[in-house]
């Protein structure tokens, strides 16, 4: 009996610190019930990550390179899925390493749930000698960090998203390939196509991908602007794909912003509602850091990380860049 073929797709660009670990993880997947191809999209890569990929094909002749000139996520997982002979697609990222038998568990599950995709437990690596790192993965595995719907958070079972899915390849034939409009959010957008078509999606537990987030609070904060942006222009151009979540953080700081310029505007005409609304952006403010501080302990307690103490203040800079993108991308139009 001839076993399917799963294709491993894996946009790459300028992932030299990550490539070799991450395709090691990939190889090292058990393959009794299937056969493996590594389909590596490289956007055009400067730092070294091109010549470890075409060292690595000169061992495994199932790893393989294409360009991606368009340079961007969903433009390398179409170009991917064209190029894939498997009867299933494994859509993985560089910047992850995976269990063992990841894939095998993931088809387990797509078979015995009659899924579209699935995708097992993502877990927030962190560098335990690195005081940012230790501060981003509390915050990251925090529900009132990233809420308890993130894919970071999320329950085993039938839900909305599939970080690192295995998908049947036939899916694309009926939904389409991922909307290269959207270089964020591609996958909510793909996601909720394919629940669209009455289909189910599901995160299992057996199995985890071990996912390196930024390393540094400044890149995180950059991270958490471009993500926010990106979900101002994905509500309009794929606005059932997003979730209430993915605006909060907006809606906080447009509640802030917004008291502060009444606050301004009504020193000139009634002094006594400046205050108000002054004392208003305040209570908003205060009332964020006290979930932040509720969050903190929480972390606390499950880490004994004493530098958790600084959280609040983290979590506060973290949605307020957040919301801050959502703003500006309000104001974006999308190429």
């Amino acid at each position: 009996m001839t076993k399917p073929i799963v294709s491993v797709i894996v946009p790459v660009l300028n992932e030299a610190c990550f490539i070799e670990d991450m395709v090691a993880s990939v190889l090292n997947q058990k393959q009794e019930k299937y056969e493996l191809e590594l389909l590596l999209i490289d956007g055009g890569s400067t730092d070294g990550t091109r010549e470890k990929i075409i060292a690595l094909q000169a061992k495994h002749c199932i790893v393989k390179l294409i360009d991606n000139d368009k340079r961007i996520t969903p433009a390398a997982f179409n170009k991917g899925i064209t190029h894939a002979t498997g009867e299933y697609i494994a859509i993985l990222g560089a910047h992850s390493k995976y269990d063992s038998n990841y894939i095998d568990a993931c088809l387990e599950e797509l078979w015995a749930n009659n899924c579209a995709g699935c995708s097992g437990k993502v877990e927030v690596a962190k560098d335990e000698k690195s005081l940012q790192s230790i501060l981003i993965h509390c915050l990251l595995t925090s529900d009132f960090g990233v809420s308890n719907k993130s894919f970071r958070t999320s329950k085993e079972g039938v839900g909305e998203q599939c970080p690192y899915p295995v998908f049947k390849k036939s899916i694309f034939s009926e939904v389409g390939f991922y909307n290269e409009m959207l270089s964020r959010n591609q996958d909510n957008d793909m996601n909720y196509r394919i629940r669209q078509r009455g289909y189910n999606l599901y995160y299992t537990h057996r199995v985890t991908a071990y996912y390196y987030p930024k390393q540094t609070l400044a890149e995180l904060m950059k991270y958490a602007f471009v993500t926010g942006r990106w979900n101002a222009i994905s509500l309009r151009l794929s606005p059932n794909s997003m979730a209430s979540r993915h605006v909060i953080p907006f809606v906080f700081v447009a509640s802030i912003v917004t008291c502060l310029v009444a606050s301004l505007a009504c020193i000139f005409i009634s002094p006594p509602f400046a205050i108000v609304f002054f004392l208003l952006a305040l209570l908003i403010i205060l009332l964020h850091l006290i979930l932040g501080v509720i969050a903190t302990i929480k972390c606390y307690l499950r880490t004994k990380v004493l530098s958790a103490i600084t959280l609040p203040f983290l979590f506060f800079a973290f949605h307020f860049c957040y919301g801050w993108g959502t703003t500006r991308g309000l104001f974006i139009r999308p190429r």
